[in-house]
Parts: C-alpha cells; structure tokens; sequence
C-alpha cells in the first residue's frame, strides 16, 4: 500500500530507451492485457517481435519501452514483484527477432501498469504541457520536459492504494510509492527511472 511520499518516473519520456517492438493485441495473453486483465498461464511468456529489421534486442538496457509497455531485466522484476501492484503484475516475455521465428537469448519481463488513480491536480501543478488539441482544457496534459521536484502536485488521495499506477488526465508519467521509488533508488537502476517528487496535498 501507498504511503507518505509520491514520486513520477520520467521513464517514459526517455526516447534513449525506446526499442522497435511489436505485439499481436488480438493474440491470446495479449489480448487479456489488452484488456487489462492477466494473462492465462499457458500463455506465457508473451511474445514480441522486433517491428524492423534493424533490431536485433542486442545491448539492451535494464529496462526498455517498445509494444508501449516496460519491460525490465530478471533484477528489476525482482524489485516489483515485491510491492502492491493491484491488479497488474510482472509476466515473462519471449523476444523474437524481425523474422518472428528466431528467438533472442534475453530474459526480460513485462510491467502490466493497470491501475489508475485521478489524483493528480493541474491548477497546483507547474509547467505543465497542454496539448493542443482535446476536449477539455485538461485534456492532453504532459510532464514539463525538465520536470523538477515539486512542479507536480497530487491529493493525499495517491498514498492509497497499489505501489505503481497511471493518472489517465497526465501524460508519460509513471506513478510510484515512496516504497517502491526508494527500492528502485537503492539498486543500480536509479539513473533509468529518472525519479520527480510530487507535490502531495491535503484536500479538504
């Protein structure tokens, strides 16, 4: 469970982590996460496929974004696998080469982030960007691109609940526990997850 600090991973705002991968949603497994749903056991691992034929999965990071998920090395999944992750959780994947027959020898994971929680506040917030298209004022709202700690402002409403999430009103940011956020920092992880404290504030 949540509790006392509130910390954004700028994680998905890092083109440098970025790999060519692509997923089969309509495919048993992914079709459940899709859904945002576990996937079935015999499932697993989940494929992905690198989408061109320039990726090769070679070199990769501790952690990377590509079929738009995170996913993260047997190290980091055995951080998470630790904490509150509601109704997500850690699954294994298989990464295939462009030819999507050619296994890659990686033993990766993927992050399902299902839960979300609407407690982030725009009109305590700083430099916020604001897309130009939406249908409200809010809509389409984004991390500053040097968010700093404290231009982000959340209810006390966020220490509750699972220990990683989304906020569907604020773009690319990766919500985490002061538990989970400090676990991360005390491995040699810290530097990918590039960690902005937010603002929490008591509304009455």
């Amino acid at each position: 469970m949540t509790t006392g600090d509130v910390w954004i991973s700028r994680f998905f705002t890092e083109s440098r982590y970025v790999r060519g991968g692509r997923v089969d949603w309509d495919a048993p497994g992914w079709h459940n996460i899709k859904e945002r749903r576990l996937p079935p056991e015999e499932t697993l691992p989940l494929p992905m496929y690198a989408n061109e034929k320039g990726e090769t999965y070679k070199n990769l990071p501790p952690a990377f974004e590509a079929g738009g998920g995170l996913n993260i090395c047997a190290s980091l999944a055995d951080i998470f696998r630790r904490f509150d992750l509601g109704t997500g959780a850690v699954v294994p994947i298989q990464l295939y080469q462009f030819d999507r027959t050619t296994p890659v020898d990686a033993n990766y994971f993927l992050v399902t982030v299902v839960d979300r929680k609407e407690t982030f506040i725009p009109n305590e917030s700083r430099d916020v960007l604001t897309g130009r298209y939406g249908p409200t004022p809010t809509a389409n709202l984004s991390l500053p691109l040097q968010a700093k700690d404290g231009d982000i402002a959340v209810s006390s409403r966020a220490c509750a609940g699972p220990d990683l999430w989304f906020d569907p009103t604020l773009r690319n940011a990766l919500f985490m526990s002061d538990a989970l956020a400090t676990a991360i920092k005390e491995s040699d992880f810290a530097s990918i997850f590039n960690f902005v404290k937010c603002r929490v504030i008591s509304l009455h």
